[in-house]
């Protein structure tokens, strides 16, 4: 028997380098050329109904997610290049299970840059709303203390009204929150176009700053005035209102509308994150990741209690949406970085740990979060005495390796900042880098070597 189709929509959320194009990368492929010997899901095979990736069939404002291109470069021994603008993974499949009814999925994933939910901030506001905002939470919450004040002073100082000279001025305000790990930074537009596959050094982020449009052109540029500036005709950036407010309407068009509108019908959000660059990165990076992913986190609660030190953070994008999704699942990406089993939990330990205060107070249907973990492309082989073997160069096969590389051990509790530090110099925390050769068969029939994927694809079906 031939069940009906069940619409599957999921939102895939995580910072830079948390692996989202990776992860959707593998699962597609597994899906699509599903082989039970490598990818088993409780005694069930998936069987594809399309052989090729497509956008969905009505009209969508998003492109096709670049599927085979991701692909290829995977078979090229590279990764895919960074997500730059939102795009749509569409794709129907079968379930089929011996002695129980066929299951069909309708899966549409949108993978979008990480940072573009801070965009998100604009939903349901005006200009002048989105102004307010900013000047009553953006400071308090994901922004370096200090910084929006200082934003603020700096365009209020006399001498200054033309809009150049405001546009530079938050440019100066986002390369600094940029260099403080803040990646939420609005027009979320700032991220794309970068050339690296990295994140920038504070220096390279400003300079590229200077070669993109605050807004959907360089025409209709905008940000945030004084909110006095808004109603006082006497004021010196007056002049400049109904034009900072053409270029916000337009970018929220473009932008932000098909983001919520998308959003809104998630069934399940998964949220990836790179805890072993955390540890190597620091404090500011981990409070970075805990102020975005709990605010972000928090947008698709029915509500929240938390009234704690972290309780402004999902007021943070001042929007909450309406979505069906049952609860969050934190996952853990890049666990074949490590070695052992232990270590391995103790990434999901770190994960869990990281939102534990926030997630207390959100309210899901499905209950409390559920912490996963997996290696979406396995890159490492294991060695003798806690050994990874890993390829340095494209081509060459992990198991091919004349070297063992031992990483460290993955702690069970996040260090505090004065411990973290002297691990930093002492380079306690080593692992594999990120960047790792990824060792995948050019045939695409047959999909990349893999670590835990089948409990994601067994949640996403049964979950």
């Amino acid at each position: 028997m031939i069940g009906a189709r069940e619409p599957l929509r999921v939102a895939v959320l995580g910072l830079e380098s948390s692996g989202k194009t990776v992860f959707l990368t593998s699962l597609a492929n597994h899906i699509l050329h599903h082989n039970p010997r490598l990818l088993r899901v409780k005694n069930a095979r998936l069987v594809s109904r399309q052989s090729l990736l497509a956008g969905t069939r009505s009209p969508s404002p998003f492109p096709a997610f670049p599927y085979r291109q991701a692909r290829k470069a995977l078979a090229e021994r590279r990764w895919p290049d960074a997500t730059r603008e939102p795009s749509l993974l569409r794709l129907p499949f079968d379930v089929h299970r011996m002695g129980l009814d066929e299951r069909r999925f309708d899966l549409e994933i949108l993978d979008i840059p990480g940072e573009t939910v801070a965009d998100f901030t604009m939903a349901g506001k005006s200009y002048a709303g989105w102004c307010a905002f900013m000047a009553d939470r953006f400071e308090q919450g994901l922004g370096l203390e200090g910084g929006y004040t200082h934003y603020l002073k700096t365009i209020s100082h006399d001498g200054v009204s033309a809009k150049d000279q405001v546009l530079a001025a938050y440019r100066d305000f986002l390369g600094a929150e940029y260099a403080n790990y803040v990646f939420a930074v609005v027009p979320s537009i700032v991220h794309a176009g970068r050339t690296s596959g990295r994140a920038e050094t504070p220096e390279e982020f400003r300079k590229h700053l200077d070669t993109v449009a605050l807004g959907v052109s360089r025409e209709l540029e905008f940000a945030p005035l004084p909110v006095g500036a808004l109603k006082d005709r006497e004021h010196p950036l007056h002049a400049l209102v109904r034009d900072f407010e053409r270029g916000y309407d337009a970018y929220k068009r473009a932008k932000v509308d098909p983001l919520t509108n998308w959003f809104s019908t998630a069934w399940k959000l998964y949220y990836l994150v790179n805890v072993l660059d955390i540890l190597k990165m620091g404090p500011k990076r981990k409070n970075a990741e805990q102020r975005f992913g709990a605010a972000a986190l928090e947008m698709f609660s029915r509500k929240s209690s938390y009234l704690g030190p972290l309780a402004v953070l999902g007021r943070v994008f001042g929007f909450f949406l309406e979505t069906n999704i049952d609860r969050p699942r934190l996952v853990a990406t890049q666990i074949d970085r490590v070695h052992s089993e232990r270590n391995r939990s103790n990434m999901e330990d770190l994960v869990r740990k990281l939102f534990a205060q926030p997630l207390e107070s959100l309210d899901f249907p499905g209950g409390k979060a559920l912490v996963m973990s997996c290696a979406a492309v396995r890159t490492t082989s294991e060695g003798e005495g806690g050994a990874l073997a890993y390829s340095a160069e494209a081509g060459v096969a992990p198991e091919a390796s004349e070297k063992g590389y031992i990483p460290s051990n993955v702690p069970s509790d996040w260090p505090d900042s004065l411990a973290w530090q002297e691990a930093i110099d002492s380079k306690a925390f080593s692992f594999p880098d990120s960047g790792n050769i990824p060792f995948v068969d050019s045939s695409e029939d047959v999909p990349p070597p893999h670590l835990r994927m089948e409990r994601i694809v067994e949640d996403l079906i049964y979950g």
